[in-house]
């Protein structure tokens, strides 16, 4: 059965989380290659079935490449969750980085009793005290507190808005300590030392915004390492690994293509597509049932909602029902690796 492989759809993929990434693999492994087919995933049933045709493989090579794919598949989703975890990292150090400083400025411009406010309340915390996430905390919600007491005020609002989401009850909800324990422990640590450093200044009389500062300066923006969140050469190094598999059983891999069928794609593509599938997305059914079934059901479960949900939703097939993980541009560039380093061997 062969769906839409993205043959025209350059849209790249980008990095998303994987549970299934941090699964333990040696079950999946010892079911492949020892258990009968029947009781495995059914995008690894119908990857099997797609090489048991293919001549000179026997059963026990067929459960060899579909254990090295399986195993080459899980890295490439451990490679994926592992760039969305540091994407999503980023996102919060970049995020908490702002509020830190706005926070400063708001302290700053305040009002004198609102800053005299803010200075009790926050200088008071860091003096005499072990400086950890839960000081941390204590300052985040310390300043909530000063600035509640003046909500009509600019600096006020503004500094609320930053550090606090809504609640369903009356008691403010401090998200900023949320994003401050996403950080990772390294940047973590550096601002108890800037905070630590701070209260050692037994002379210097220090403001509010002075710690707001200190925590902004642990985490400065030259730290950060802005990567692409795009997963088409993680993609391509799969394939390739995969396409070395084949190679090593005798197989060779290949990409291909139908002037009347845009849709038609190789043994080779197939597989690769049903293995990943497994283990990023094994809820997706578009190598399973047909397009057509797909959205049958999909109208049918429509359907069933309630009027005002149907207003808000449509019977569309989901994108992974639909599009492939693995598209033909993976494959042209992974199997031209092998086609460049042969040429780049040859004398």
């Amino acid at each position: 059965m062969a769906l839409q492989s993205n043959r025209k759809n350059r849209k790249r993929r980008h990095a998303h989380a994987v549970p299934l990434a941090r699964r333990r693999l040696l079950p999946l492994l010892h079911k492949v290659r020892w258990k009968p087919a029947e009781s495995w995933p059914a995008h690894l049933k119908a990857a099997q079935k797609l090489l048991s045709g293919t001549p000179g493989l026997t059963d026990r090579q067929i459960r060899e490449i579909l254990v090295d794919s399986i195993r080459a598949a899980h890295k490439c989703a451990q490679a994926i969750d592992h760039k969305s975890r540091e994407v999503m990292r980023n996102h919060i150090r970049i995020k908490l980085l702002k509020a830190l400083k706005r926070l400063a400025n708001c302290t700053k411009r305040a009002p004198s009793a609102l800053r005299k406010c803010l200075n009790e309340e926050l200088v008071s915390k860091i003096r005499h005290r072990h400086v950890d996430l839960e000081l941390i905390d204590e300052i985040f919600d310390a300043a909530v507190i000063a600035f509640s007491k003046f909500p009509e005020t600019e600096a006020a609002k503004t500094a609320l808005g930053i550090m606090c989401g809504k609640s369903s009850t009356d008691k403010p909800l401090v998200l900023i300590k949320e994003d401050y324990s996403a950080l990772r422990s390294i940047d973590q640590r550096n601002a108890e030392k800037a905070i630590a450093k701070l209260a050692r200044m037994r002379n210097a009389k220090i403001a509010a915004s002075d710690i707001f500062n200190a925590l902004a300066s642990a985490i400065h923006p030259g730290q950060f390492k802005q990567g692409s969140s795009e997963i088409h050469t993680l993609i391509v190094s799969y394939v390739a690994k995969v396409a070395n598999i084949w190679r090593k059983h005798g197989v060779r891999p290949s990409r291909a293509s139908h002037q009347m069928d845009s849709t038609y794609t190789s043994k080779f593509h197939h597989f690769v597509d049903l293995v990943l599938t497994a283990m990023i997305e094994p809820d997706a059914s578009r190598h399973l049932i047909s397009p057509d079934e797909v959205l049958r059901k999909s109208r049918e479960n429509y359907k069933k909602l309630r009027a005002e949900n149907r207003r808000i939703g449509d019977a569309a097939r989901k994108r992974i029902d639909i599009h492939w993980m693995v598209n033909n541009d993976h494959i042209k560039k992974a199997l031209r690796k092998r086609s460049q380093k042969i040429a780049s061997n040859t004398p």
